[in-house]
């Protein structure tokens, strides 16, 4: 005998579909938006990041030879030179490891590769199997932790996958989803009971990335991006400006190292401390 739906049941899976693909373009548009400013940033960093690094490691010196000044002035001939240079290195190293990572993401950006575009059939398809899998996958929508655990790696794996252009392997999950998909053997309360809960984690997870979307849209490289977009349009090369900008700042921050250097010089000489 076949079970007859609650006369409620019909309309909440409705909607629930509805949620399921509302969900589903907005994780897309979140994808969308993450891949595009990745490039943007590592565009940006090809382009300024050079001298942004220099600028970073000028300012590090900046605040070294600042404090070698202050402890000298303050501690004098108690100090001595490896017990400064020990302080300053302690100090200033969460410093120091800035400077060295956007080093470090400059050199990437120069040595990055960007992908070959794909043709308008198999970016839909790209776009339409990656809505297919945010569906089933999307983390909110987990039943436990355990299911989360699981759902948040897979997803980093799609994420990861669609931002490759890899069509072939996002398709290898879906279908490994379709393997193990069944459908559930359930009586007409619980199916109701289920999709209830289901629309209720869908408006979570809806909500979620809505708000993940405006804040990569308040990003200030995402201002960044916009605005070297509208000025292009009209014949401006922003980063260039931007880079053009970094040099000067950086060209002060090297005035002011060597002053500083000369100031520490006469300090170490007045403490009594030069050899």
């Amino acid at each position: 005998m076949s079970t007859v739906p609650l006369p409620d049941s019909s309309q909440l899976e409705n909607e629930v579909l509805a949620l399921r693909e509302q969900l589903a373009r907005l994780e897309q548009e979140h994808a969308d938006l993450r891949v595009e400013l990745n490039e943007f940033e590592l565009l940006y960093n090809a382009r300024v990041g050079a001298r942004e690094a220099q600028w970073a490691e000028t300012q590090v010196h900046i605040a070294e030879y600042q404090l070698r000044i202050e402890l000298v002035q303050w501690r004098g001939k108690a100090l001595s030179p490896i017990q400064l240079e020990a302080e300053v290195e302690q100090r200033l190293r969460a410093e120091r490891e800035r400077a060295e990572a956007i080093h470090a993401q400059a050199d990437l950006a120069r040595s990055f590769v960007p992908l070959p575009p794909i043709d308008p059939a198999a970016q839909l398809d790209l776009k339409q199997v990656y809505r297919e899998l945010a569906k089933r996958t999307h983390p909110d929508l987990a039943t436990g932790e355990g299911d989360r655990v699981v759902r948040s790696q897979r997803m980093v794996d799609i994420n990861a996958l669609y931002a490759q252009q890899d069509l072939a392997g996002l398709r290898r999950i879906l279908r490994q989803l379709e393997t193990g998909r069944l459908a559930p053997a359930e009586t007409p309360e619980q199916r109701l009971a289920r999709l209830k809960d289901e629309r209720k984690r869908l408006d979570a997870a809806i909500r979620h990335v809505k708000v993940e979307i405006a804040d990569l849209n308040r990003d200030p490289l995402m201002a960044l991006k916009l605005e070297a977009a509208l000025a292009r349009s009209r014949g401006r090369d922003v980063l260039a400006e931007t880079a053009q900008q970094m040099q000067v700042r950086l060209i002060e921050a090297e005035s002011e190292l060597q002053q500083l250097i000369v100031k520490f010089r006469e300090v170490v000489e007045t403490a009594g401390l030069a050899e």
